[in-house]
């Protein structure tokens, strides 16, 4: 993600003057930042739910 995130700005913005290890480590810490917290607070709970409820009745019905 952080190769993807780093390739857009670039395609966005054009290429900077700073070395190409700094933007991506930039963009590595820009993507830690926000994504992690998004997926273990928000997408981590609503997946959960989901297998929850849709996934885990299937499979005990199938094991039944």
């Amino acid at each position: 993600m952080s190769f993807y995130g780093m390739v857009t700005a670039y395609m966005n913005h054009g290429l900077p003057t700073e070395s190409l290890v700094r933007s991506y480590g930039l963009t590595f810490l820009k993507n830690f930042v926000f994504a992690f917290p998004l997926q273990l607070i928000v997408m981590g709970s609503i997946i959960r739910f989901v297998f929850v409820k849709f996934v885990k009745p299937s499979l005990s019905l199938k094991t039944a």
